[in-house]
């Protein structure tokens, strides 16, 4: 196995083969590794993905955490103000959470 390859990517790559040559990879003209290889590539995208991803995840509860933080009492007027206040912090919530769904979608869209 070539350090470029996981034990997972190896073990992958010669199922494929067994299913294909049998085995005994009778008739064979290719290396375990280098099937290896194009699996470990493939696990390496996914692993950078869901990296990416679950930074967009983080941002996205970072920011409705601190929108749904209750306002400090000297941010606060009077009652149509704390009305006010916490309908823009809703409007908020609603807006990252409409901008990371669709960012779901989209991102979901190109997998399939």
């Amino acid at each position: 196995m070539t350090d470029k390859s996981s034990r997972p990517a190896l073990e992958i790559a010669e199922n494929v083969l067994h299913k294909i040559y049998g085995p005994d990879f009778e008739g064979c003209t290719v290396t375990l590794d280098s099937i290896a290889e194009i699996v470990q590539r493939t696990l390496d995208g996914e692993t950078q993905d869901n990296r990416v991803m679950l930074g967009a995840l983080r941002e996205v509860l970072d920011a409705i955490e601190l929108l749904s933080r209750p306002p400090e009492k000297i941010e606060i007027k009077d009652g149509g103000h704390l009305a006010s206040l916490l309908g823009e912090r809703v409007d908020a919530i609603r807006a990252v959470t409409m901008k990371a769904l669709e960012a779901v979608k989209l991102a979901q869209s190109h997998q399939e």
